[in-house]
Parts: structure tokens; C-alpha cells; sequence
């Protein structure tokens, strides 16, 4: 048994879906804690012990950044932990800069949940992003790309090929996602977004929306619908944001007439948010509870995941899970997640024409007809024990890459000796 320590900023979205299946899964198999922004209100809903959760002070300025570091630099050398995985941006720039170099750190994991230098902005930025984060793997022992669109681009900024490896996101199967207590759920908090990568690609940035009224989530599930609903039901789970492409799909609503298609939305504007008027015939439910979400995919006809960058999207095997076909942008890792013609179907972002020609010939049965293959897709390559084996093999091989500390030494110094908080 090893003494693994999870570090994050932030938890929302999908980093809070993804830690939420590894906490779950690693309690009984490695002596388990979690480093966590005081401010990371996701945090005290994950699946992990009270006395197991330690908090650090954080936001976003100079001074409170590296009072941060300091924080989290106390607190890995009382764990003395076998292995840090740290998940997000921050989060690995703090604890790879709190940690001694030489050989008696802790192993460093690192995974960024979605690489910053893959964003859709100004290319000195990226620059800047890829710089750091190849000097920032220096001091890492293993990089954990959550795709293989990733792992390329981690592998073009001269990140070391034997430090990187590619190991799909991962959920749980139907029926641990159907009881809100094996997801750990208590709700969306304010922003949140349950199901969908956030975090380090998040923009700075506030915006709005208006004209259509957000519904209740039962008008979607059925309880309140119109006697004659729209044959084909799409959805949307997400951000209105840039990243997302929320506005692509707004303008293709706004630009043509789909007879006999819906369109229903589940979140709203957060940081980086968008200001646009919803189309008419599109409804605006707002954010569900993380227990509802299996139930809108349910409701629903094919998932619309138009994004312009995108890590991996834990929604769109969410969508698979159910059943649902997944119609996505060919950006990321979307093309990994979704077959074309099998699975879903994939447009060029860069020809929204393509979307709308999608949408207008979609056929209820033919979407139906996926579903079989939508499940053996998430059973084969999706499951999150699927993501926890290849976990674990990476941390029984991190270690194996390094003596372990001689006994008494279990500290980063002489003398130190490893305990509780």
C-alpha cells in the first residue's frame, strides 16, 4: 500500500467526476488524501474522508499564489506521500515548485486535465504555456495525457516520451451513475458543471444570457411536456462559453429551421461566459443536479458537443453510457471518443454549414439503431475501471523507476519521519 496524495485547485466539472471515481476506487487500495483550494467549495463534496480532505488558502493573485505554494509545501512534507498526482494547471505549477529537487522527493503525477497551450488563443500565450510546462516536467516522473490528441501535443513541445503516457478518462457504469451517492453528488454548486472538463482552459471573463427563461428540468424528463414533443430531441451539458462552442451552436439554431427538432440546454454562462440571446425554440433548463444528468441524457435523443478545444469530454461518454449518440466538433479529443456513422457524428468546426447539415438529417431511428454500439464503446474503452487499471500500473512503474527511501528517511530529510495530519 502506498501513500498517494491527490492535489488540485479546483474541482468542478470534470476533474470533480474524475477525482470522484479515483477516491472511490483507491480508498481501499492506498492510504489516501486530497490537497484542495479553500475556495474549492466542489472539494467538500468529493468522496473522501473529512480528516482525509486538507485545504489550502488560494486565489488568483502573486502574493496569495505563492503563499500557496508555501501551504502546500508544509503539507507534503508532514504526509511525506509515496506518490503526489496532481490534477490541473496551478495546481502542478505549485506543488512542482514546492518540492525539493534530488532523490528523496515523493513521485510526481501529473496530469493537466487539459493542456493550457492547446487553448484557442494568442499564440505568444501558448508559447509561454508550452515553455513552462516542458521545464515544469523536469521535476515530474510520469505525465498522464488523457488523450491521445494530447499525449501528440505534449510529445511537440518537448515533453520526454518515456515521462508521458496516454490513459483515457473514465466513469462508472449505469448503475453506480443512476444513486446519486456513488457520484458523490450534493448538487451543483454555483458555476459548476457537472460532467464536463473545466479549469485550466476557463478564460477570464463574465457574460450573460437572455431571452429564453430557464425550465424546470421536469418539463425535459417528461413530467410536464407538451402533448405533441418534437420527434428528435437534442441536448446540450455545459458552459455557455467560447471554449465549448456554445456560440456556433447558438448561430446555427439562429440560422436555419430544423422542423421537428429540440434543443434543450443544461447550464449556463460562468467565467469566460458568453453574451447571446438563446434562439426561439431552444430551452434554457439551467444547471441540474449531477443526479439528474443521467435522466436528461435518457430523455434525450443524441448530445450536441460542439466545442472549439476540448481535452477529452466526460460528457460525451456520459452520453455513450446511456445509449445516446454524440454529435461533436472534430477538435481534441472528440474524434477519439465518437465513431463516425457509428457512435455519433463528427462536423468540421471550421464548417458550421456541416453541423446544420447534420441536424437536418438526423432520423429518430437511426439514432436509436446506435445505441448498442454507443454502450460497447464506453464498456471497451470508457469504464473507470478501465482508467484505474491503467492507473495503477503507472504508479507500480513510477516507483519501480526509484529506490525506495531507506527506512527512517520516509521525510524529505534525515530524521523525518512520515505521519498523519
Amino acid at each position: 500500500m502506498a501513500r498517494i496524495v491527490h492535489v488540485t485547485e479546483f474541482s468542478k466539472g470534470g476533474i470533480e467526476t474524475h477525482l470522484n471515481e479515483l477516491l472511490i476506487r483507491q480508498s481501499g487500495r492506498h492510504d489516501i488524501y486530497l490537497i484542495a483550494a479553500q475556495q474549492d467549495e466542489a472539494a467538500r463534496t468529493l468522496r473522501v474522508a473529512p480528516d482525509r480532505l486538507l485545504l489550502y488558502p488560494y486565489r488568483r493573485h502573486p502574493l496569495a499564489m505563492l503563499q500557496a505554494l508555501l501551504h502546500i509545501r508544509r503539507l507534503l512534507r508532514r504526509l511525506a506521500p509515496d506518490i503526489v498526482h496532481v490534477h490541473g494547471t496551478f495546481a502542478g505549477l505549485f506543488v512542482r515548485l514546492a518540492l525539493p529537487p534530488g532523490g528523496r522527493r515523493p513521485r510526481v503525477v501529473y496530469c493537466a486535465h487539459g493542456w493550457s497551450f492547446l487553448m484557442d488563443t494568442a499564440p505568444w500565450k501558448r508559447r509561454l504555456y508550452g515553455l513552462a510546462e516542458r521545464l515544469l516536467a523536469l521535476r515530474t516522473d510520469r505525465v498522464i495525457n488523457i488523450s491521445a490528441n494530447e499525449h501528440r501535443a505534449a510529445l511537440r513541445i518537448g515533453i520526454p516520451a518515456a515521462k508521458s503516457s496516454v490513459i483515457y478518462n473514465g466513469i462508472s457504469g449505469q448503475e453506480k451513475a443512476e444513486n446519486p451517492a456513488a457520484r458523490g453528488d450534493a448538487g451543483p454548486e454555483p458555476g459548476s458543471e457537472p460532467g464536463t472538463l473545466s479549469g485550466a482552459t476557463e478564460e477570464a471573463g463574465t457574460g450573460d444570457t437572455a431571452s429564453a427563461p430557464a425550465v424546470a428540468a421536469a418539463d425535459f424528463l417528461g413530467e410536464r411536456l407538451p402533448s405533441k414533443p418534437p420527434p428528435i430531441r437534442l441536448l446540450y451539458i455545459g458552459r455557455f462559453d467560447r471554449q465549448k462552442g456554445f456560440d456556433v451552436l447558438m448561430d446555427t439554431f439562429r440560422g436555419a429551421d430544423f422542423p421537428g427538432v429540440s434543443l434543450q440546454l443544461v447550464g449556463d454562462a460562468v467565467l469566460g461566459g458568453l453574451a447571446c440571446d438563446i434562439p426561439d425554440g431552444v430551452t434554457r433548463l439551467g444547471w441540474v443536479p449531477n443526479a439528474e444528468i443521467g435522466r436528461c441524457i435518457d430523455a434525450c435523443d443524441a448530445l450536441v458537443v460542439p466545442s472549439r478545444w476540448e481535452g477529452f469530454g466526460i460528457v460525451a461518454i456520459e452520453a455513450l453510457r446511456g445509449g445516446k449518440p454524440v454529435i461533436a466538433s472534430n477538435r481534441g479529443a472528440l474524434p477519439e471518443i465518437v465513431a463516425h456513422g457509428e457512435t455519433g457524428y463528427l462536423f468540421d468546426f471550421d464548417r458550421p454549414e456541416q453541423l446544420a447539415a447534420i441536424i437536418r438529417g438526423l432520423d429518430k431511428r437511426a439514432l436509436a439503431e446506435m445505441a448498442p454500439a454507443c454502450r460497447a464503446a464506453f464498456a471497451a474503452r470508457f469504464h473507470a475501471e478501465r482508467m484505474l487499471a491503467g492507473i495503477e500500473r503507472l504508479y507500480a512503474d513510477t516507483l519501480a523507476r526509484r529506490p525506495r527511501r531507506r527506512a527512517g528517511r520516509a521525510g524529505w530529510e534525515a530524521g523525518h519521519e512520515r505521519g498523519g495530519v
